[in-house]
């Protein structure tokens, strides 16, 4: 017995001294690591292979594709971003709002609005952050399912000059993010008008930033009276300054503000806002491109051989029965009306399989039964009841951009 007490006692203190050799050892091959005596040592062998791909492990590229982002109170927005790490290592990313009153983020990248404010979203992989500005406001609102074309008419004065200011940020920000200068970049501009609160009324323009071709057509020069060929919005007394000021007539006056409507009346005054090719011209401008402040179309193929005369001219002119029916209509593309006349001009914001989602400029009294600068909804098999011709615009737009047929919708 005092001796299995001798031998039990003997392997403790044997286990003890063995930790400790183990521990001592480990110890000792950290700081050899760590003061590359060790790489010295193996530097020809194989082993040195390893430690070279250890020591490269890092970040190749790390960049948020998303530039500022605006929301609306519970709106939603996917991040876009490009992480690569050497020899395709797995990183961990990690995503945090700020201020979580503002916003909120998931692991994916997705942030939702909470409340209004301003933060940022900090984006961390391995050692490296980057940071992602968030603007929640109330200026815009969700976008639904389909536009409500009997939302509010725009009152005069509703907007301060700094409130224009941001809302035309959040116009450009949603053009660049489709695609400045591509289809998907107008497409924006139409889609733009989803978020705003209010409808701007249609108004019978006093003349154009064009005086027409000499021989073929002339008209009026005006500036912002019924047409508004400028980038962002007309809201606030700030944007007088962009004016003509030899193609002021009866203003200058921001959308809602009335002013005299000369095709109307000489006497009675209209709420400013847009006749259907200033509609059109004004989106096209805001999506990157500048065809001009020319009308919707007199006579089909009228200037084919000259400059642009009206916004037909720009594309290819279909027959849109056979466009229908053929599905060659692209979300992007031009509208008109009438066979002959081409009075009415209109863009295609969207579409599914059984609509179109249509952005015009209608007058009180149309056919439709709303008016003013909305979204119109028109079943593929009645579109061409109201629109005789397709204007096919890829080789004008040149490229789609990101393109989608129909928007995220968040309400």
């Amino acid at each position: 017995m005092a001796k299995k007490k001798i031998r039990r006692a003997v392997n403790i203190r044997a286990f003890a001294v063995l930790l400790s050799v183990i521990v001592v050892a480990a110890l000792v091959i950290k700081s050899i690591v760590n003061s590359n005596i060790l790489k010295d040592v193996v530097k020809d062998s194989p082993i040195n292979e390893v430690f070279e791909n250890v020591e490269k492990v890092g970040i190749n590229e790390f960049e948020i594709l998303s530039g500022k982002v605006y929301l609306a109170p519970k709106g939603k927005f996917t991040m876009r971003y490009n992480i690569s790490t050497t020899n395709d290592a797995k990183a961990n990313i990690n995503f945090k709002c700020e201020d979580e009153k503002v916003c909120t983020v998931t692991n994916e990248g997705v942030i939702t609005a909470n409340a209004v404010g301003s933060t940022k979203v900090v984006v961390s992989v391995l050692d490296e952050k980057k940071e992602l500005e968030v603007l929640v406001t109330d200026l815009i609102e969700l976008k639904p399912a389909k536009y409500d074309p009997k939302k509010e008419l725009l009152t005069c004065g509703r907007y301060s000059n700094e409130e224009n200011s941001l809302l035309d940020e959040i116009l450009a920000a949603r053009v660049n993010e489709a695609g400045y200068h591509t289809r998907a970049g107008v497409v924006a501009a139409a889609r733009f008008w989803l978020e705003f609160p209010y409808r701007v009324e249609y108004f019978s323009e006093n003349g154009r930033l064009y005086t027409g071709v000499k021989g073929i057509a002339t008209y009026i020069y005006a500036d912002g009276e019924g047409r508004y060929y400028h980038k962002g919005l007309f809201l606030s007394e700030s944007k007088f300054a962009e004016l003509d000021p030899k193609g002021i007539k009866y203003g200058p006056a921001t959308w809602g503000c009335k002013i005299i409507s000369t095709p109307s009346s000489m006497t009675k005054k209209y709420a400013n806002g847009f006749d259907c090719s200033g509609f059109i011209s004004w989106i096209l401008l805001n999506g990157g491109y500048d065809p001009g402040d020319v009308g919707a179309g007199i006579i089909p193929s009228v200037s084919r051989n000259s400059e642009v005369l009206d916004l037909t001219d720009l594309g290819k002119m279909l027959k849109s029965k056979e466009s229908v029916a053929n599905n060659k209509i692209k979300t992007g593309d031009l509208l008109s009306t009438y066979e002959f006349t081409g009075e009415h001009i209109a863009l295609v914001a969207g579409q599914d399989e059984e609509n179109y989602y249509v952005a015009e400029s209608l007058w009180k009294g149309s056919e439709k039964g709303h008016y003013g600068a909305v979204i119109s909804t028109y079943k593929k098999s009645d579109l061409t009841k109201f629109f005789f011709w397709h204007i096919d615009m890829d080789e004008y737009y040149g490229e789609d951009g990101n393109l989608t047929d129909m928007w995220e919708t968040q309400k």
